[in-house]
């Protein structure tokens, strides 16, 4: 087998992002490895991979180049993830509005002055869902298949959901899902301090996925006081979840922050509209729905707030029983095109940008 020297390293999050001064470091001077040019990708600025300064010594690399005494001092130790920022050729993160929130101290965790600093290297991109895995119409895990044509039989995927969960069979009930890490990040404190008002209301609600044991519990408690109103899936199933998206109505992501997500876009792609905040991913794929004009693909909250949150749902729900509105809202959704097709081309962008001769 022929050696293979790739033009473009590109790593993803602080578990590979010492690839990169680890190359510079051991490789630099070395052919063909110093034309390597390295993409260092962000996916969430909260995990950065940090260690104690031991760890320098160990992989011979310099506090001098890549982490300066202040950062050594914040974290008593190093950042994996900074040493990826401040040797990439090129960095990018999973949408436009996280690329920009990131610059602040709320949302890079420490790290808003090397951001600021490498900003001009720095783009969105935002992430993209393979059209050919999640396809309703292909889909062999629904109970029943459909497209934007005849999305009439989402309805069928509920009442088989509903059978296969226990919970009330009716299709003019609305069904909320919530497929998620159960988190603070994913903003699961909202939904609890809304449990009780949704319990008042006339709606069945299914959770698929694991975290904080108290968030488990608490979906646990309303499942065992309203096990026909609520169903509790632990840990996550790929398989369940995507029933629970063919079968919902309607997808819940009220996130603390969110570098992009795709539980929206899926949602979106099987017919299920997403109510979610608007920050950094969920904002650039979702658009405010406009009651006058029709238009927009969703319902947003901007402040970090259960109440907003809440409103928006009531929202949602009163466009569910404006069924032509809603169709029409549905049938757009499935439409959207949030395939990989444009963002790939983006990142070719980002690859020649790399090898371009000024760079």
């Amino acid at each position: 087998m022929e050696d293979f020297t790739p033009d473009i390293l590109h790593c993803n999050d602080w578990h590979t992002a010492l690839m990169i001064p680890l190359k510079d470091a051991y490789y630099g001077e070395e052919a063909p490895y110093r034309s390597i040019k390295t993409v260092f990708t962000i996916h969430n600025m909260l995990f950065q991979g940090n260690f104690g300064k031991e760890a320098l010594n160990m992989l011979g690399l310099s506090e001098d180049k890549y982490y300066t005494e202040d950062m050594l001092k914040h974290y008593e130790g190093i950042s994996f993830m900074k040493g990826g920022l401040a040797a990439a050729d090129k960095i990018t993160t999973v949408s436009r509005t996280y690329a920009e929130e990131i610059k602040l101290p709320w949302f890079s965790y420490g790290l808003e002055t090397m951001i600021k600093k490498r900003s001009r290297d720095l783009k969105g991109i935002v992430n993209g869902i393979d059209y050919e895995a999640y396809n309703p119409e292909k889909d062999i895990e629904l109970f029943y298949n459909y497209s934007s044509k005849d999305f009439h039989l989402k309805a069928e995927n509920k009442l088989k959901l509903q059978k296969e969960l226990k919970l009330t069979e009716d299709k003019s009930i609305p069904l909320i899902s919530i497929i998620s890490r159960l988190s603070d990040q994913k903003g699961i404190e909202l939904i609890q301090e809304i449990m009780p008002s949704l319990m008042d209301m006339n709606i069945q609600l299914v959770i698929v996925g694991g975290g904080f044991e108290s968030y488990e519990n608490m979906f646990k408690h309303y499942s065992s006081k309203y096990p026909q109103k609520v169903s509790v899936n632990i840990p996550f199933n790929r398989e369940l979840s995507k029933k629970v998206y063919a079968a919902s109505d309607i997808f819940l992501m009220p996130s603390q922050f969110e570098a992009c997500g795709i539980g929206q876009l899926i949602a979106m792609r099987y017919g299920a509209v997403p109510v979610v905040r608007k920050t950094g991913g969920l904002k650039d794929t979702v658009k405010m729905y406009d009651e006058n004009k029709g238009t927009g693909s969703g319902f947003l909250f901007k402040n970090y707030d259960s109440q907003e949150f809440l409103h928006e749902i009531k929202r949602s729900l009163k466009l569910f029983n404006q069924k032509d509105n809603w169709n029409k809202l549905v049938k757009r959704n499935m439409n959207k095109d949030s395939s990989w097709k444009s963002s790939a081309e983006e990142y070719m962008e980002i690859y020649n940008k790399c090898q371009a001769p000024d760079k």
